[in-house]
């Protein structure tokens, strides 16, 4: 049975998919056009705010709305360049100190 521990991220790389339609998710697929997540653009209900007596209230503008949402998106999309770049600091480091320890 495979775990969050045994399974493997979708192989990079990402990218996003904005569909632009009002109430609808925008999505990160992987090379083969596969979807990989979803983000919610600038109509999405994952956009910070809060509801008071009924009525949606934000400090945000809906062009601060967007613009985060589609910061999100792009962070989300270049996960897999990130990660590998992370892998290859830890080798260079290990590889490092194993230098260091030798001398």
């Amino acid at each position: 049975m495979m775990t969050a521990e045994t399974a493997t991220h979708t192989p990079g790389p990402w990218h996003k998919r904005v569909t632009g339609e009002e109430g609808s998710a925008n999505s990160i697929r992987d090379a083969n056009g596969d979807m990989v997540a979803t983000y919610q653009g600038r109509w999405g209900p994952a956009l910070r705010g809060w509801r008071v007596d009924g009525k949606w209230e934000s400090k945000f503008t809906w062009e601060e709305r967007e613009a985060e949402a589609e910061a999100n998106g792009n962070l989300i999309a270049r996960a897999p360049s990130l990660l590998a770049e992370v892998e290859s600091l830890k080798a260079e480091n290990a590889r490092l100190k194993a230098q260091l320890a030798t001398t």
